[in-house]
């Protein structure tokens, strides 16, 4: 039986993290993009504030998978346009966010791509 392109198509997730830093959230993606397309999936990260030199964003890059550092100050509202075009320029089809910040701007536009999103919560505070 034939099967239809969108079913054959690689799923694309986005995923939206504050920064590059090697000691942060994204370490762990640089391994992510290396596995992903064995699995049949793609991986698109993005930064809201770039990181300078980062042994994750050379990784990712040498996955195939180079991510994008955006400079954009904390709390700016144009965040969401500037992740929402970086998100329309690879197709990403699922939003994945990391961190307070990501999360705010990362949902924003994923509502805006009509995608789903999900967040990771990666440290619990007893109070902010």
């Amino acid at each position: 039986m034939p099967t239809s392109d969108h079913s054959s198509r690689t799923l694309t997730i986005g995923h939206l993290v504050e920064s590059l830093d090697d000691r942060g959230v994204a370490a762990a993606l640089g391994d992510l993009a290396a596995a992903a397309p064995d699995t049949g999936f793609r991986v698109v990260v993005v930064a809201l504030a770039p990181s300078g030199h980062s042994d994750v964003a050379e990784r990712m890059a040498r996955a195939g998978a180079p991510p994008v550092e955006l400079n954009v100050a904390p709390w700016d509202p144009r965040a969401v346009l500037k992740v929402l075009a970086a998100f329309r320029e690879h197709g990403v089809d699922l939003v994945h966010t990391h961190g307070a910040r990501p999360d705010v701007v990362g949902s924003a536009a994923a509502a805006r791509l009509r995608v789903p999103a999900v967040s990771t919560l990666h440290h619990i505070h007893e109070h902010p």
